[in-house]
């Protein structure tokens, strides 16, 4: 899913919502009428841009109530566009997305698929992976700081790769809901 995050200099976050339909023709989810729902958000609260890529923004502080007058978003939709919210609130505060990302995959896949076996800190030869899914499938979310661990990186590639684990790098600058329909498209090949 595509948010965009835009600061207009004025020291408030704004999000563009606008690209939400995209992610839910992609998934084969009933595209919602997401524009005339902006045009209802009071001026005070939305900025317009202009030109081919026009877009609307709204002030993360009205959000929520924005999402929750919203009946034809699905939940988890507004609980991943809530929580991406708080992600890039924290990281312009300086912690971590990673917790983030594994909430939301983890809470994602156990609405989806509530029979698959999901373990935090999966522990393979003395390294840990974030995530796990059914022992078959590890998930890795790379920071930025990851750039400075590419030998630990290869390492942990190595090791998933010599006892028939597929490994699924995230990186904190990828779109999560795209990310999210990678992993589930995997495990429903993988598994199901």
């Amino acid at each position: 899913m595509d948010i965009r995050f835009k600061d207009f200099g004025n020291g408030t976050l704004y999000i563009c919502l606008t690209d939400i339909n995209t992610y839910l023709w992609n998934n084969n989810l009933t595209v919602i009428n997401l524009s005339s729902a902006l045009r209802s958000v009071p001026d005070s609260y939305k900025i317009v841009t202009r030109g081919r890529h026009g877009r609307t923004y709204i002030k993360a502080s009205y959000l929520e109530q924005f999402l929750s007058c919203r009946r034809n978003i699905p939940n988890y939709i507004k609980k991943l566009i809530l929580k991406i919210t708080q992600s890039k609130i924290e990281t312009m505060s300086g912690n971590s997305l990673e917790s983030v990302f594994i909430d939301y995959l983890e809470s994602f896949l156990k609405e989806m698929m509530p029979d698959l076996v999901l373990k935090r800190q999966f522990n393979l030869e003395d390294k840990y992976y974030d995530f796990s899914i059914n022992e078959k499938i590890l998930i890795e979310f790379d920071e930025k700081t990851h750039d400075k661990c590419i030998e630990n990186d290869l390492l942990k590639d190595k090791i998933a790769k010599n006892n028939n684990f597929i490994l699924i790098r995230i990186k904190a600058q990828q779109c999560y809901g795209k990310s999210v329909a990678i992993i589930y498209k995997k495990i429903k090949k993988l598994i199901y």
